[in-house]
């Protein structure tokens, strides 16, 4: 079977007698029609093999196919020339043999050809298994859109290379590639911009390297690059559209984490307190620098930039000294750290430490890198350790007390000067030696409890007082303070503080001694006190009964008026003998805890002053008035708030005003939740501002005249004192006086 254009050339230089050739010339055109169809199958393959992206494929092809056509074209004409004389030599009937050998040349020329185009099929081939390779590696997949099969068959032909199908998620071959499917796997956002960009291509013919997403059947998507070409015949007229398009999913989104990765990295090179920099040092000069030299130099970037030596300029120049001496370090490639102080541009002094790392090629020293940080804070602190260290040590060292440090075997490894100003030792004599050695004999089984509780609690401070030798032989008594720090990383022993408390012992053994002997009279004075108020208020009691008897037996008149004398001063002594008693009770019996009903007790009161006026003597009778307001349960001693009452309220009506209209006392209770508030208040004589404050002092009294024993004011703010509260007094002469006293609920302690 012959190639179609061979058999239309037959007919064109033969006619109706094409078929009836000789057997020679048969053979001649079969060797022909072969390499015609050679030719066919090259040209196809390498259109379809093409890679737009590809530079070195289109060379390839455009070499090959112009080689091609150039063999070809000249095969052509041979055979028309040839066709032509035997068409005329067929009319004339006259064949000669040299046409013959023209035409076996011409076979054989055919035969060489065809065999250099199944060779050019085989290396094609590999290009192609090659080109195939290379676009499943690099995940780039080539297609094609004949626009002229749609004028012949209505539907314009897709060709898709093996690595497009994967692309758009499919096996090679699985699918017919239609228009349909390829725009279905666009995602729905980016559809009308990749029809918009394809109708470019197609109509103004526009070259479009674009990106898009893919969205796959299970909602993955994917972003491809695609360029895309339209190939035009020899009238210009667009034949075909072709395209690359490339999966970039991985390498777009690698991108993006890096730019995510770069911003962060910047973003922290921005913000960072510490300032990176690279300085050229064949040039001495400054090649970046970052933006946080403004907070430690004081100076701009652009500062820096304008004057590349500035960053040494700015160290002070006592400590470029230290950039010198790691000279020869850094040209060695050895990394350096180095502190030194720097004049920012404000004219503060600053510490700054930089971390160097040189980079040395051929054994010259071509750049440093490095990191600067401000250190001023830390420097600061680390001198203010060390002043804080020389006086610490110091004052250790001139403190009046003594200061140990031990070992993990309780022997003495430090002690301050005053340890041997105390004792007299020399460190010869001490160092070394275990401290319990240095106590008194009797005391030692107490020591050694002492050291195991001190083993026992770390970091806990133990108190102890004992005794310790002195070198003449002698014991003193100290006062010490003992704490573990074995497991402290800078002390790593126990550390003992004592001082010679000898005096104060001897003191406080004084003053022992005084209290028993005090105690001792107390109790020799109470018993006084209770023999007097027995022994003599008995006697009293009798005198006031013959008294009273005598003043019903007689109308003398002189007779009753020393009688009323004798009743007053039996009163009055009487009266004294109860507040020494009241004082005493106060002084030596400790506080009861009661609930007080403040009715009953103001009931008690106003019955026992009820014949006080007349007693006295006074013009008017004295009215008392009480209010009570609260509910709140009240818990106090009993004994010491009627002491508070009844000298408040007898003092009120012994200083009564006589003048007065209607002289009274209004006692006022409120209780509280904290406690009580007594205000007692009258209308009496009143006191003087410049004897208010001596009012509470033992036996004052106002004036000569007073009446009064003058301890009730002294018993009423001794009971209130004892009981936890206070007195005040707000007194005008002529007007009367208030006391407020303030007494808390003892059931709140």
């Amino acid at each position: 079977m012959l190639n179609k254009l061979l058999r239309r050339q037959l007919v064109k230089f033969f006619g109706d007698n094409a078929e009836k050739v000789s057997a020679e010339l048969k053979d001649f055109l079969k060797v022909v029609s072969e390499s015609y169809d050679h030719y066919e199958k090259d040209r196809r393959m390498l259109e379809r093999s093409i890679e737009i992206s590809s530079a070195e494929m289109m060379e390839l092809n455009n070499r090959l196919r112009q080689e091609v056509e150039e063999d070809n074209k000249a095969i052509y004409q041979s055979l028309q020339e040839s066709l032509s004389n035997l068409n005329e030599e067929q009319d004339d009937k006259k064949i000669t043999g040299s046409d013959y050998r023209k035409l076996g040349q011409i076979a054989e020329m055919l035969k060489l050809e065809t065999q250099k185009r199944k060779e050019a099929e085989r290396e094609g081939k590999k290009h192609e298994t090659h080109l195939e390779a290379s676009q499943q590696i690099a995940h780039i997949g080539s297609w094609e859109l004949d626009i002229d099969s749609e004028k012949t068959s209505g539907e314009a032909k897709f060709y898709w290379s093996d690595e497009t199908y994967r692309i758009f998620g499919f096996e090679p071959g699985s699918v017919t590639v239609t228009s349909d499917l390829f725009f279905s796997r666009i995602h729905p956002r980016d559809l009308p911009f990749v029809r918009e960009q394809m109708r470019k291509a197609l109509y103004e013919g526009s070259t479009n390297d674009i990106e898009y997403r893919l969205l796959m059947p299970d909602g993955t998507e994917k972003i491809v690059y695609e360029q895309v070409r339209l190939i035009y015949d020899d009238t210009d007229t667009g034949k075909r559209i072709v395209g690359t398009i490339q999966d970039i999913t991985d390498k777009r989104r690698a991108r993006e984490k890096l730019i995510k990765v770069n911003n962060e990295i910047r973003t922290l090179f921005e913000n960072m307190q510490e300032v990176f920099f690279t300085v050229d040092m064949k040039t001495f000069e400054l090649l970046q620098m970052s933006s946080a030299c403004e907070k430690i130099y004081g100076y701009t970037i652009r500062d820096f930039a304008k004057n590349s030596n500035l960053w040494f300029e700015v160290i002070l120049e006592e400590d470029k000294q230290v950039i010198y001496a790691n000279d020869t370090t850094m040209r060695q490639g050895n990394p350096i750290v180095q502190e030194y102080r720097i004049q920012t541009k404000q004219g503060d002094i600053k510490w700054v430490e930089s971390k160097i790392t040189p980079t040395v090629i051929n054994g010259e020293l071509i750049r440093i890198d490095g990191i600067t940080s401000d250190i001023t804070k830390r420097k600061e602190a680390e001198m203010a350790v060390r002043d804080n260290e020389q006086k610490f040590r110091s004052l250790i060292q001139n403190s009046a007390d003594a200061i140990l440090v031990l070992n993990a075997d309780y022997e003495i490894v430090y002690a301050s000067n005053s340890l041997y100003q105390i004792t007299g030792f020399t460190p010869e004599e001490v160092l070394g030696v275990n401290v319990i050695e240095f106590g008194h004999p009797d005391e030692r089984e107490i020591l050694l409890r002492y050291k195991q509780k001190v083993y026992g609690n770390p970091g806990i401070p133990q108190n102890i007082v004992y005794r310790r030798i002195m070198k003449d032989g002698t014991y003193i008594w100290c006062e010490g303070t003992t704490i573990n720090l074995l497991d402290d990383d800078i002390v790593q022993g126990i550390v003992i503080n004592f001082r010679d408390i000898t005096q104060r012992r001897q003191y406080e053994d004084a003053l022992k001694a005084a209290n028993e002997d005090l105690q001792k009279t107390n109790r020799e004075l109470d018993k006084f006190v209770y023999s007097v108020s027995h022994d003599l208020r008995a006697p009293l009691s009798s005198m006031m009964g013959i008294v009273e008897l005598a003043v019903t037996e007689t109308e003398d008149e002189d007779m009753l008026l020393h009688l009323d004398m004798m009743r007053k001063s039996i009163r009055k002594l009487d009266g004294f003998i109860v507040d020494i008693l009241e004082y005493s009770r106060n002084a030596r019996l400790e506080v009861r805890k009661q609930q007080i009903d403040f009715h009953d007790l103001m009931k008690d009161v106003t019955e026992n002053m009820k014949f006080m006026s007349e007693g006295l003597g006074k013009k008017k009778k004295v009215k008392i008035h009480t209010h009570i307001s609260g509910h709140q349960e009240f818990i106090s001693d009993k004994g010491r708030i009627a002491i508070i009452l009844n000298n408040l309220v007898s003092n009120a009506i012994r200083y009564a005003n006589d003048m007065a209209d209607d002289p009274y006392v209004n006692v006022s209770v409120e209780l509280k939740p904290e406690g009580a508030e007594i205000i007692v208040k009258d209308n009496g004589i009143g006191i003087s501002k410049d004897k208010q404050e001596k009012v509470f002092d033992m036996f004052y009294r106002v004036s000569k005249s007073s009446v009064g024993s003058g301890l009730g004011l002294y018993l009423v703010r001794e009971a209130t004192t004892k009981l936890g509260g206070h007195i005040i007094l707000d007194s005008v002469p002529g007007v009367g006086s208030c006391f407020t006293v303030s007494i808390p609920n003892l059931q709140n302690h």
